[in-house]
């Protein structure tokens, strides 16, 4: 009599660990529907709990794309009667239609299942895609798209001219006054305290009376004689000679 091993462990609710003589696997999924990972491939089983029948593919680890004939064990006679006494006739009807479905969705390519009594192959039989008919395209909403508004660009302020200061005339200075002098001459000459007249104008005596020699005898400065003529012989000796002598000086300022 050949030794069996078997334990599974519970890590968490739908996860659990499977230990046997072959190796370790491990079960995800609620009770009716588990996908167990081990040494000989990927298992997968959904099943109605309590009725006995269930559905399994096991497929190779690595190569999916070619699965293992599917096999569906027998259900126990009493079991199966006694889980359908428990139900009325819409909860039975409901499994039946979940059952078909669950087969048509792990099936679909219409790969051949084993038969339970006889163990002949026998290809499930293909689901139809429904097509959409040409009225149900019409009222299917057709996805609009909505154009976002552009948004208007603000105008930039316009920037206030700012008014230039008007320049404010500049005021013309005022002539001084020429300094009138004795006998009105312009140069301001006179008889007050001053620097003597060593060079004057050419035209000093068109303002003063001058002596005949007052252009030939110029080693001097302007001094007025006693009879009221200018001569050009000031600090001289024999200054005014003929003019009744020295009066005084002329000076400027």
């Amino acid at each position: 009599m050949p030794v069996r091993f078997f334990r599974r462990i519970r890590i968490a609710p739908g996860v659990s660990v499977n230990l046997s003589k072959s190796g370790a696997s491990v079960s995800v999924g609620p009770r009716g529907a588990k996908v167990t990972v081990g040494p000989r491939g990927v298992r997968k089983t959904v099943g109605l709990p309590g009725t006995g029948v269930y559905y399994t593919t096991t497929s190779p680890l690595g190569d999916r794309t070619s699965p293992v004939s599917p096999v569906v064990a027998p259900p126990s006679p009493a079991s199966v009667r006694g889980f359908w006494a428990r139900r009325s006739l819409a909860g039975k009807s409901t499994m039946v239609v979940l059952g078909i479905i669950l087969l048509a969705a792990l099936n679909p390519t219409g790969t051949p299942t084993q038969s339970p009594a006889a163990g002949a192959l026998v290809p499930a039989a293909a689901t139809a895609t429904p097509t959409p008919s040409r009225s149900a395209r019409a009222i299917a909403p057709t996805a609009t798209a909505t154009l976002a508004a552009t948004p208007e660009p603000t105008p930039a302020p316009t920037p206030k001219a700012t008014p230039k200061p008007t320049p404010r005339p500049t005021p013309k200075p005022t002539p001084k006054p020429k300094p009138v002098g004795v006998y009105g001459n312009p140069w301001g000459y006179d008889f007050s305290a001053g620097s003597v007249i060593r060079n004057p104008p050419a035209e000093f005596c068109s303002y003063f009376p001058c002596i005949p020699t007052f252009w030939s005898s110029t080693n001097g400065y302007v001094v007025q004689c006693a009879d009221g003529d200018f001569s050009h012989s000031g600090g001289r000796s024999g200054v005014c000679s003929h003019h009744h002598g020295y009066a005084r000086t002329l000076f400027r300022h």
